[in-house]
């Protein structure tokens, strides 16, 4: 809402100046991003979710496959206190579960702030 909000400040202005409706058109030509979302048509819109919601699962994927190899390096590795790679064992352990809730991981949060680079 905010940013909506902040998007139509250029249209405002746009329609305080004299004449100024007519550069509207290349305005949104060179920032296709500044037009609020209450002015997209439906279909856009589910695009644009659409959009999001395929990068999220690509995000997911990486993070299924790449996590937990970088968590049985870490175990392996001498930097690591003892205390973390038993945590770190019990996490992969809780990697292999079929229904796994984001909210499971808030368990491991020191962990993910100590080793993993987000």
């Amino acid at each position: 809402m905010k940013k909506d909000v902040i998007k139509f400040i250029p249209f405002s202005l746009f329609l305080l100046i004299p004449f100024g409706e007519l550069f509207i058109p290349p305005y949104l030509m060179i920032f296709p991003n500044s037009m609020p979302s209450q002015f997209m048509d439906r279909g856009e819109r589910n695009k644009k979710f659409l959009n999001i919601k395929k990068k999220r699962d690509e995000a997911a994927k990486k993070l299924i496959i790449s996590y937990p190899n970088y968590f049985n390096d870490l175990r392996k590795d001498d930097h690591v206190r003892e205390e973390d790679k038993e945590v770190i064992r019990k996490f992969a352990k809780d990697l292999k579960k079929p229904y796994l809730l984001p909210t499971d991981l808030l368990i491991y949060k020191q962990i993910f702030k100590r080793y993993a680079q987000f």
